[in-house]
């Protein structure tokens, strides 16, 4: 009959596609295979679901085609996965696009996610430099460390315990994490202290008899002018003397 002729004359959507249109005259009417679906057959009005946590491209003809998605780190098509560059990252599974890192943070290859750089800690999804008196030497989202008693840091983002400066002979700090030199204590007036980088008061020392130290924070002691006892360097009384001893 003229309607079975008709009906035999359509053509059909090749497999990997769909058409829900009835009465089409296009060829343009089928529609290729969603990503995560596939259809093997033609003449078909819709696409089969991959099986559960598989995927496939676009236009798939066999479940064959399902396969398991891009992992963390990866991406492109299922079977035709490529790790993302360095510097760049990509958390979750699938065909996603790789992002770049945020700033201050850093990646090699293939990475789920980006680490701080040196000298940065991580806050919540951001990248801190680290503060005064603090320092971080490596890769990573870990805290900064402080500097150790005996030594202060007036920098921000320092990426070495190099960068630690130590108080000068004279003075000391028993306490750790100080962000300026100004928090080095000074030895007391009448002590001194040659030792740089000191932790406590007890590297002081009480200047040696026959020498005084006027200042706070010396290194040393100055000698009395011929004589032998310590600050004030007094003279001798009358009817005695002292012999010249420099």
């Amino acid at each position: 009959s003229t309607a079975a002729a008709t009906a035999a004359s359509c053509q059909s959507c090749p497999p990997g596609k769909f058409s829900e249109a009835s009465g089409a005259t296009q060829v343009d009417a089928c529609q290729e295979c969603e990503p995560g679906k596939y259809q093997g057959n033609d003449a078909s009005s819709s696409c089969e679901d991959c099986p559960l946590e598989k995927e496939s491209s676009s236009g798939s003809t066999s479940v064959l085609d399902c396969l398991d998605p891009c992992p963390a780190g990866y991406t492109g098509l299922p079977g035709k996965c490529s790790p993302c560059q360095a510097g760049t990252y990509k958390p979750g599974v699938g065909s996603g696009s790789c992002l770049m890192c945020q700033s201050n943070a850093e990646s090699s290859s293939a990475q789920a996610a980006c680490r701080c750089r040196p000298g940065f800690t991580r806050k919540g999804s951001t990248c801190l430099g680290c503060l005064k008196g603090k320092y971080k030497a490596q890769v990573g989202d870990g805290e900064c460390a402080l500097c150790g008693p005996g030594k202060y840091l007036a920098l921000l983002a320092a990426n070495s315990s190099s960068a630690c400066s130590v108080c000068v002979a004279g003075k000391y700090l028993p306490s750790d994490g100080a962000d300026s030199k100004a928090m080095c204590i000074p030895c007391a007036r009448g002590k001194y202290s040659a030792d740089t980088g000191a932790t406590s008061g007890e590297a002081c020392a009480v200047c040696d008899v026959g020498k005084y130290g006027s200042t706070e924070g010396a290194s040393s002691c100055t000698t009395c002018p011929h004589s032998n006892v310590t600050e004030p360097c007094l003279s001798c009384p009358g009817g005695k003397f002292l012999p010249r001893t420099i």
